[in-house]
């Protein structure tokens, strides 16, 4: 949930008038066992369901690119032989090509 900070006067108003009432809502929960455990008991299941959220969307962050979406990096390996770049005899061999 997002706070939109009050602009207005009226809107400062609501939003006071707003939390007074959640205060008090907050305070006949506390004041009652039942459904203070209760709201406890969901409380910790709504962090462990957000945590399997976190840790699946960290692995679907990990797996993708921004530009192509795909779940793996391809990295090409500069190539080996007599023509390769890793090597004086293939750049002479190269540009004697040219």
């Amino acid at each position: 949930m997002s706070y939109a900070i009050p602009s207005s006067p009226d809107e400062k108003r609501w939003q006071a008038k707003e939390d007074a009432w959640n205060l008090a809502e907050v305070e006949r929960i506390k004041e009652d066992p039942t459904r203070l455990a209760a709201a406890q008991a969901m409380a910790k299941q709504m962090a462990d369901e957000d945590s399997k959220r976190i840790v699946a969307m960290r692995k679907v962050a990990q797996k993708t690119t921004p530009t192509t979406g795909s779940a793996k990096r391809v990295v090409k390996k500069p190539p080996k032989g007599p023509d390769s770049f890793t090597n004086v005899k293939g750049i002479r061999n190269l540009l004697g090509k040219i």
